[in-house]
């Protein structure tokens, strides 16, 4: 278990981590407890298959009450990378469509707070985001706040640009926002470095502060605007001091913030060793 000074670190500034569930789901929360995580990502079930088992009812119950016994105080899913509500393929969208009301369902069962989905690719750009605006319309009631992820741009992605993401969540359900992927947003092109700034009055003048519920806390491997999605540990890429302005910003001081770097939890506490030493914790 890492220092009690870097688990003060996590929960000061909502720190978490894409946390694995092996073993089951319950486990999660445990081990989000060892960096001292207010908050956590995980996967409900596998991120590359369609078909899963059913969510059983003691699985649910018991990731629950871990949450609870660890004092959690959000929890978030990905959902799975197959899914593409931007799909002009009309198999692959009604595919997508069931695989993304099936995570909504599993993300209620679990009490999750927040469930984060990639918007899809569509080579028309314009028909892309019709389309994933149209299935997002389509979610029925629901408690967990869906988070559309910002792209970096690679391929025929859509969701790079900030006003394609205010695009998509233009609709009346309130419980939808975004999640900005601090990669993604360097290698589309957002300077979140020398203008960092400017990219936050951007997301407040284009989505708004209030929409963009959580972040993914990435270094990147690559150069700004190299439409290349490479995570890279937090101090070891390319964006370095833009991180740790976002970190120590106090109107996104409750957002929680969930590193996805290389290595998952084995190279978290080197994540939060460097951040300490940066902020002047």
């Amino acid at each position: 278990m890492i220092g009690e000074d870097l688990r003060n670190l996590s929960r000061k500034y909502t720190i978490g981590g894409h946390i694995s569930v092996a073993g089951g789901l319950h486990k999660g929360p445990e081990r989000a407890s060892e960096f001292g995580f207010p908050t956590f990502q995980f996967f409900s079930k596998n991120q590359m298959r369609w078909a899963s088992p059913p969510l059983k009812d003691e699985e649910a119950e018991a990731f629950i009450a871990a949450v609870d016994r660890y004092s959690i105080k959000s929890t978030m899913i990905h959902a799975s990378y197959l899914i593409n509500l931007a799909s002009s393929d009309e198999s692959l969208y009604r595919r997508s469509e069931e695989a993304f009301h099936d995570e909504i369902m599993r993300s209620d069962r679990l009490r999750a707070t927040f469930l984060t989905v990639h918007p899809g690719s569509n080579p028309d750009r314009k028909d892309g985001l019709e389309r994933a605006r149209d299935l997002i319309s389509t979610v029925g009631n629901h408690s967990v706040i869906i988070l559309i992820e910002n792209t970096a741009g690679q391929g025929n992605v859509i969701g790079t640009e900030l006003e394609e993401i205010a695009s998509i969540i233009d609709v009346s359900d309130k419980r939808l926002g975004v999640c900005v992927d601090t990669c993604h947003a360097w290698a589309s092109g957002y300077d979140l470095t020398h203008s960092y700034e400017t990219f936050i009055d951007s997301l407040d003048n284009i989505i708004g502060l209030e929409r963009v519920y959580a972040f993914h806390l990435n270094d990147a491997k690559r150069e700004m605007g190299s439409k290349i999605d490479r995570h890279e540990l937090i101090g070891k890429g390319t964006i370095d001091g833009g991180l740790i302005k976002l970190i120590g910003d106090e109107r996104l001081r409750e957002k929680p913030k969930i590193m996805e770097t290389p290595f998952g939890e084995a190279k978290f506490e080197e994540n939060l060793r460097y951040i300490r030493s940066e902020i002047g914790e």
